[in-house]
């Protein structure tokens, strides 16, 4: 399940995910949680942590955009990821970092873009764009890729 192998390589693969689509079209998930004698258990999806939730959302997008690629040739280049990392613990930020280099050095993707107010996720990235106020309020961009800043 492409699901829970992105799930296990940026959280933890003591959580599970099943996507069960209806007869109608609807989608619901079923989402569990391997307790202390192994077993996985079922809970409501508003239960899980804010970090829980946010991984088991990008397992989500990045399987089904993968699944999109290999089914229907509907290739995603570019992923944007807009405050995603808000969520997530220094840890889970840098293994959903590295998933991600991962995707875009084996041609899953050719780019992403992540937007983050979060001071440390921009030392995962080689080029950065810094929107920033500077002391007169006036909006400034600078650009940085790998060790040129300019």
């Amino acid at each position: 399940n492409k699901v829970n192998n992105v799930l296990s390589l940026i959280w933890s693969p003591d959580y599970r995910v099943r996507v069960k689509v209806s007869r109608d079209g609807g989608v619901d998930l079923e989402c569990a949680r391997r307790d202390f004698l192994g077993v996985y258990k079922p809970r409501p999806l508003e239960t899980f942590s804010g970090g829980e939730s946010t991984a088991i959302g990008f397992a989500l997008r990045l399987a089904f955009s993968e699944i999109l690629a290999e089914e229907y040739g509907a290739r995603v280049n570019v992923l944007i990821i807009d405050e995603g990392f808000s969520q997530l613990d220094r840890e889970h930020r840098e293994a959903l970092v590295e998933l991600l280099k991962r995707l875009v050095n084996t041609g899953i993707y050719d780019q992403v873009i992540a937007i983050s107010h979060i001071d440390d996720v921009m030392d995962y990235f080689e080029e950065k764009i810094r929107v920033f106020r500077d002391d007169k309020e006036r909006t400034q961009i600078e650009f940085e890729k790998g060790s040129l800043s300019y």
